[in-house]
């Protein structure tokens, strides 16, 4: 069996990769690879952030099924560690221990390696947080109190392995040891145990109290081992910003030059915006002229932010590969095949494009050559957020130097690529949208995908697929056995093209499907159209949020939700409505089964 890897990078719009937005491609490695991979153009994420993109993409199963991402991977009976474990790979996971993985997820990894500290802050922001303004007007529900329960166990496990991992597990740490020197691990594991001890003598109790204490709990005051241990302020500023200035001012006026003629919003746009903002007291319609100044911004606000403490929430992609490779090499077990997941965030919000957690002056002028190079040669021939594309200028390069080291190694021929997204960017700012993230809009769910297996001949997919369909196809590429649980199907097995494609998520904030309303959209070549329903609700006492007639609106700049003729997308609405239904009747057996167990 070939080995495997997976290249998961943060926040890609599909049409970044190659010539489609700058007039010289961003990633000539990736490019490179498309003779002996399958490539998806119209691959879709079920939602624009990575809690519910990720849920369909490592399950193969719909976003909101088994209760959504309320509990992470946790209540899906496959993700693609037990995919590759059951099939006889050695599983290697480059992650970040705050992306809640319990016990029962952890079987199927062989090798935990941490890329980023435990952030409590992420957790709650992400979830209690909702709680914490409930128990301030009521008591919770019983059923509120066991799926807190719940997740709390989740933290738990997830919190404790970390640390334990660090006390007791060497491996886990060989990029991320430095953040423990001057932390006493002993004191806070001790600390976390006394309260997980306190938290099984009564559960309910302590849950309540949890979210009633937020921020003055004693979780929330338990220090936090970040990467900031691996940055310097001052070799950012005495070295790179101090050589780099000219290139760094360079970046900003092009970025500028490029975008201040060609993304300035039309007369049109700003008086029907305000018309809209207006009739409905809505102010979000004009965040679009917010979004055309930050756009123009983007270099001076990353300069600003690597100035403060942490900036970066998770180590580098060479960290990342760096660590790989020296585990590749000292590897005992060569007879399994591997399979290495890594998580890589420099398009992210906060964007970056060189290696920001090391202070080696040699790697970081090879790496700022690759970039002024192509600042040389775009010029002021590309759309949208120059920075963002000079994150996929990094992204590409150091996916290239590590596949270098596995032709080295003798590796190449025998391991098998995938390269994927879990969402788009609402940071590109071409087009110009008005809310960033919480959206619709095609860029925060139009994903790329390749997957590049040795001798296989080239294909391009032109069909609707979802994120679900993914790791089904990789399994199919490389000969592994399809699980009874994906949803999602092999690409090469496509029986009949999709017509359109239906998005789910709950929204910002707690995704709590008993309480909240899930955000749909259903999207084709002719419209989008975003319907918003909680689903105890009759699906007619639903919103219909937003609507866009892409025939005459191809941007999507303009609600047409209170004129549209119905019928006219009502076979959109239909497929919402069909979804909507198989989520309910989900819904109710999950939460059957769940009461019965809590």
């Amino acid at each position: 069996m070939n080995n495997a890897i997976c290249f998961f990078v943060d926040s890609v719009v599909w049409d970044y990769v190659g010539t489609t937005r700058a007039e010289v491609s961003p990633t000539p490695f990736l490019d490179s690879l498309k003779n002996e991979s399958l490539v998806a153009n119209k691959l879709y994420s079920h939602g624009p952030y990575t809690d519910a993109a990720t849920r369909s993409l490592f399950t193969g199963r719909n976003c909101l099924d088994d209760y959504g991402y309320y509990f992470k991977l946790n209540t899906s009976p496959i993700n693609h560690y037990k995919l590759f474990h059951d099939a006889g790979y050695e599983t290697y996971d480059f992650h970040y221990p705050y992306y809640i993985k319990g016990n029962k997820i952890n079987e199927s990894i062989d090798h935990r390696i941490y890329s980023g500290g435990f952030e409590f802050a992420s957790e709650w922001g992400g979830l209690y947080y909702y709680y914490h303004d409930i128990v301030k007007e009521r008591e919770l529900t019983d059923l509120e109190s066991a799926l807190l329960i719940k997740r709390i166990q989740y933290m738990f496990e997830s919190w404790e392995l970390y640390l334990n991992d660090a006390i007791t597990n060497p491996e886990t740490l060989i990029m991320h040891k430095k953040a423990f020197d001057c932390y006493d691990t002993e004191a806070a594991l001790h600390v976390l145990k006394e309260e997980e001890e306190s938290f099984h003598n009564d559960p309910k109790a302590y849950a309540t109290s949890f979210v009633r204490q937020g921020k003055e709990h004693k979780l929330a005051k338990l220090d936090e081992t970040t990467i900031d241990a691996y940055m310097s302020p001052q070799f950012m500023k005495e070295y790179v910003e101090k050589k780099y200035k000219k290139l760094f001012r360079r970046i900003e006026h092009a970025n500028f030059k490029a975008n201040w003629r060609t993304s300035l919003p039309s007369l049109k746009r700003v008086f029907w915006s305000i018309g809209k903002s207006l009739k409905t007291r809505d102010l979000s319609y004009l965040l679009f002229i917010v979004n055309y100044v930050l756009g123009l911004s983007q270099m001076r606000l990353m300069k600003k932010r690597w100035r403060q403490p942490r900036w970066q929430y998770g180590h580098s992609a060479k960290m990342n590969y760096d660590a790989a490779l020296d585990i590749l090499r000292s590897r005992d077990n060569t007879e399994k095949p591997f399979y290495l997941f890594f998580h890589l965030g420099e398009p992210h919000n906060n964007i970056a494009f060189f290696t920001y957690d090391i202070q080696d002056k040699i790697v970081i002028d090879e790496e700022l050559k690759v970039i002024e190079n192509y600042v040389n040669k775009v010029g002021r021939e590309f759309k949208g957020n120059l920075v963002y594309l000079l994150s996929l200028v990094y992204t590409d390069y150091t996916i290239k130097c590590f596949c270098d080291s596995l032709k080295e190694m003798g590796l190449w021929e025998n391991t098998s690529i995938l390269l994927i997204s879990d969402h788009g960017s609402s940071y590109t700012f071409n087009p110009l949208h008005n809310r960033r993230v919480n959206c619709f809009d095609d860029e925060c769910y139009h994903i790329p995908m390749l997957i590049r297996h040795p001798g296989m001949s080239p294909m391009e997919i032109n069909t609707y697929q979802y994120s679900k369909d993914v790791f089904p196809t990789f399994a199919d590429i490389l000969g592994i056995s399809q699980s009874k649980f994906f949803k999602g199907h092999s690409m090469l097995k496509e029986k009949e093209p999709r017509p359109y494609i239906v998005t789910e998520y709950m929204g910002p904030g707690c995704p709590d499907i008993a309480t909240r309303r899930i955000w749909f959209s259903a999207r084709d070549s002719r419209f989008i159209v975003a319907y918003k329903v909680g689903i105890f609700e009759d699906f007619r006492d639903g919103e219909l949020a937003e609507v866009y007639d892409l025939g005459k609106d191809p941007n999507a700049y303009y609600n047409v939700n209170d004129r549209i003729e119905s019928s006219r997308i009502q076979y959109l609405v239909d497929a919402i409505r069909d979804r909507f239904e198989e989520i309910k009747n989900d819904t109710r057996t999950f939460l059957s089964e769940f009461t019965s167990i809590a």
